[in-house]
């Protein structure tokens, strides 16, 4: 005979079971999602010309006061830039106008550099370094440490945590600069136009 208490105590403890199993995934999922995390490097470490150092795995606010280029090539924008630099780069004010001006690029500003709140600041000036450090992680970057532009390259993708940027923009370059010595006329290269349009 149907007794529907019966049914009725067999369907609650069957939802019950079914709450359960559910809560048990969601659990699971939140533990997988934070092992994830755990997993996930916040910092790395990397080899610079003044020694090791700790810097974001995944800088996200980046200052620079000389080399914008260099971080534009690898798909980064910067959020702070020494105006005074886009006077000799007009083909860089278009993906830094939403950049904010950190001053001249002699003087850069300290007090505009701890407003914009950056995790990475990357400089030319290792004289520079110590005052920087103190706001942000700091890399010292010279291209005259490395042999050519796409070594350049390379090692700010290395930096920035963009290798692949890095890589193809040093194919993009190779592919540029054949084509340029094509179009030489007389043996001689427009290096000049090459320039502008590397970044």
């Amino acid at each position: 005979m149907f007794r529907p208490q019966a049914f009725y105590k067999i369907a609650c403890l069957a939802m019950l079971a079914l709450a359960v199993f559910l809560a048990g995934c969601a659990n699971q999922e939140t533990v997988e999602q934070v092992e994830d995390a755990a997993q996930t490097p916040v910092t790395r470490m990397i080899n610079t010309s003044i020694g090791e150092i700790e810097i974001p795995a995944q800088p996200e606010r980046i200052i620079v006061d000389w080399n914008i280029g260099h971080v534009l090539a690898v798909g980064v924008t910067p959020i702070g830039v020494p105006q005074s630099l886009l006077d000799y780069g007009e083909f860089m004010r278009k993906p830094l106008e939403n950049t904010e001006d950190i001053g001249d690029h002699n003087q850069v500003s300290l007090e505009k550099m701890v407003a914009l709140e950056p995790d990475l600041i990357i400089t030319w000036n290792k004289d520079a370094y110590d005052s920087y450090s103190k706001i942000a992680p700091t890399v010292a970057f010279v291209p005259d440490e490395y042999a050519s532009m796409e070594e350049e390259v390379t090692a700010m993708g290395e930096i920035l945590n963009r290798q692949t940027e890095a890589e193809a923009w040093n194919e993009q370059f190779t592919r540029r600069a054949e084509a340029a010595r094509k179009k030489s006329t007389g043996g001689r290269t427009d290096w000049l136009h090459l320039y502008n349009s590397r970044f």
